[in-house]
């Protein structure tokens, strides 16, 4: 089961333990699968499925704070940040004000 688990999974910091994973693979790995992710949001969003796009949420948006690199990180935060909007205000054309659009100074 180790050997199998996958970034996101409860097992993945033991394969990583276990079987280590170069930095960029990593941010690689999770940035696919978030934007995987993001698209089904997307998908949720637009069909009025607000929990449950609002639960896929808060499993991305866990997901993307172990990417590394700064830059992938920023991106896929701002595209977070973007569908939580929309969830929040169950309007699939919200918008993130500017002063919560702002990237986090540990980001910059």
């Amino acid at each position: 089961m180790v050997g199998d688990a996958r970034p996101g999974d409860a097992l993945y910091g033991i394969h990583t333990v276990l079987f280590g994973e170069l930095p960029s693979v990593h941010d690689d790995r999770i940035a696919l699968s978030a934007t995987t992710d993001l698209s089904l949001v997307q998908q949720m969003i637009t069909q009025g499925d607000w929990d449950q796009a609002q639960n896929k949420l808060s499993v991305v948006h866990d997901r993307v704070q172990t990417v590394n690199d700064n830059d992938r990180k920023r991106d896929l935060i701002e595209q977070v940040n973007l569908f939580n909007a929309k969830v929040a205000h169950r309007d699939p054309n919200a918008t993130v004000s500017p002063a919560r659009y702002r990237t986090p100074r540990s980001l910059r």
